[in-house]
Parts: structure tokens; sequence; C-alpha cells
């Protein structure tokens, strides 16, 4: 997308960095992204221009022809926001294969992604914005894919987000989900936290989109 969370992530991370130098190799060695749309792709890498660079290993094309690129990152710490209804054309082939003639968009709302990308980085942390109906659904391709993920990995914990959250780009019940990565669910002896969270401290305000509500006095 526009780059939003490797622009935070990368801000936060330099904040702990010691001097400039530690600065430097962050951001040409520690931040990796991947886009699929040409414009999203400009946006992203523009984003990052502006907020100090780190843009060096984001990549344009499909994920799922990029195995070696992300197997040779070393990622330890993932943050995605896969799309809900992916066509054909987005998706893995290999999972395009199992669809019936009639399926158009991504069955599994997202999660045959995140199942991807865990394959190949088997420790550390990802968050995942996803829809709602694949925390809470139980049947089909996404509950397939949500046993397959915990057989391998935890689930940390699910964040509901407010209904306007993508506003007015879209209207979704998103929520996000944390995976710790590398330790299967049912060995953990952990609990899930999971959190309702419906007022963000933003609201719906013409030709402005969302915007933070003032502070009391």
């Amino acid at each position: 997308g526009s780059g939003a969370f490797l622009v935070r992530a990368m801000t936060e991370a330099i904040d702990d960095c010691a001097n400039e130098k530690e600065r430097e190799i962050y951001k040409k060695k520690n931040i990796f992204g991947i886009e699929y749309e040409e414009n999203a792709f400009g946006l992203s890498t523009t984003n990052m221009l502006i907020h100090s660079d780190g843009n060096s290993n984001i990549r344009q094309g499909n994920c799922f022809e990029m195995k070696r690129f992300i197997e040779d990152a070393n990622i330890n710490t993932i943050l995605m926001n896969p799309p809900f209804n992916a066509q054909r054309k987005h998706c893995s082939p290999s999972y395009v294969k199992t669809w019936d003639s009639k399926i158009r968009q991504d069955p599994s709302k997202g999660l045959h992604y995140v199942d991807y990308i865990v394959s190949l980085v088997k420790t550390g942390k990802l968050a995942v914005l996803l829809p709602m109906a694949c925390a809470i659904g139980n049947t089909g391709d996404i509950r397939k894919f949500k046993e397959k993920i915990l057989e391998e990995h935890t689930l940390d914990a699910v964040f509901s987000f407010p209904p306007d959250v993508f506003h007015p780009g879209a209207s979704a019940s998103v929520c996000c989900m944390v995976f710790e990565l590398g330790k299967r669910h049912e060995k953990t002896n952990k609990e899930t936290f999971f959190g309702y969270f419906r007022d963000d401290g933003f609201f719906k305000k013409k030709n402005l989109g969302r915007v933070e509500k003032n502070k009391p006095n």
C-alpha cells in the first residue's frame, strides 16, 4: 500500500538507535517491503523517501514469486495488510488450482497470504490486518488455513478495529491478528488476548474523512 506500516516501524526503530551510523544501517539493511500495484509501489517508496529514506529493499511484484527475496532477508518482524478479496491473478497459483471454477475471489479472505509468509519466516512476530471473519469464522478455507497456521504458530492477540477505519476508501469489519511464530498454539499453554476497540478517538467528518476528536480541556 502507501507504506504507512513501514514508515511507522522505521521511525519507531530509528528513535531507539544510539547514533547516526546505527540509523543508516537500519534504514538500508533492516526494512523490507513488497507491493504488487505499480501506483501504490510508487507511493510507498516516495513516502519512505519523505520520511528519511529506508526504501532500498522495497520491491514491486507478486510476493508468491519472491520466495528467495523473503528468505534471504532474515526477517523476524512482519507487518501485513493483504487484500481481503483478491482476484485469482493476485493469489498463490497453487492455491487457485484448488478453487471451484465459479470462485473469482480469495475464499480465505487473505489468510492464505499469511500461511505463505509464515512458511518462509518461521520465527518472530507477525501482525496482520484481516476481516473479522478470519478471527471468528469456522468454516471452509478460513477454518482450513487457521488450523494449518496454528499447528506451527501461536495466536497471541486479536484487536477489533472501528467499523469506519478505512473510510472513505472502504467499509469493512477489520481486526489485527498477532502471532508468535515457531510455537505451536496448543503447546504454549497461553491464553489469547481479545480486545474490542470500537472507539479509536477519530470520527467521520464530511469532506475530511476520519479526523481526531478534540481532547477535553
